[in-house]
């Protein structure tokens, strides 16, 4: 019986790069059991890799006001932000938010540890919001690390939720 090999690593942790296969190509990790492929976009993926959320909830039916309490989050698995969003209630209005990275024996993260760099979750006369690209985020976690979920500015609403869709690696 015929049989059809894909590219193949037997390193451990080894991850295909984007040079290495064509979009729809597939490469398998015969060490750690992974099975990747590339994107139209070039980017190369785990196939079925575990996905999950994490995020902060902020109401107040009177309306939110600062100071509000910033909220952390623990990341229990070494993992990659691919993607945030914020849903409001009592809208439409503004906020800008920003998330505070720090390691669990680092706790708490001040100002300084922001992951957004310039680009930080904001909502500008609108009610939703949703960014894929997180333009000079630190994206990539570790296990144990500590999120800090703090709102910067609010007006006009009495809920706020952010969450993170990640991807652990």
């Amino acid at each position: 019986m015929p049989s059809v090999l894909h590219k193949r690593s037997s390193t451990p942790g080894a991850v295909p790069g984007s040079g290495a296969l064509t979009p729809g190509e597939l490469a398998l990790n015969t060490a750690d059991g992974k099975l990747f492929t590339k994107k139209d976009s070039g980017a190369v993926v785990e196939i079925g890799a575990p996905v999950f959320l994490r995020g902060a909830t902020f109401v107040n039916p009177n309306g939110l006001t600062l100071p509000i309490n910033a909220v952390p989050v623990l990341i229990p698995v070494a993992s990659v932000i691919r993607r945030v969003t914020l849903l409001t209630q009592g809208g439409p209005g503004s906020a800008v938010l920003d998330l505070r990275k720090i390691s669990y024996s680092g706790y708490p993260p001040g100002p300084g540890d922001s992951i957004c760099a310039g680009a930080k979750p904001t909502l500008s006369n609108a009610g939703t919001a949703q960014d894929a690209i997180l333009p000079g985020w630190t994206t990539t976690l570790a296990a144990n690390d500590i999120l800090l979920i703090a709102v910067e500015s609010v007006a006009n609403f009495t809920l706020l939720t952010l969450s993170l869709e990640m991807e652990s690696v």
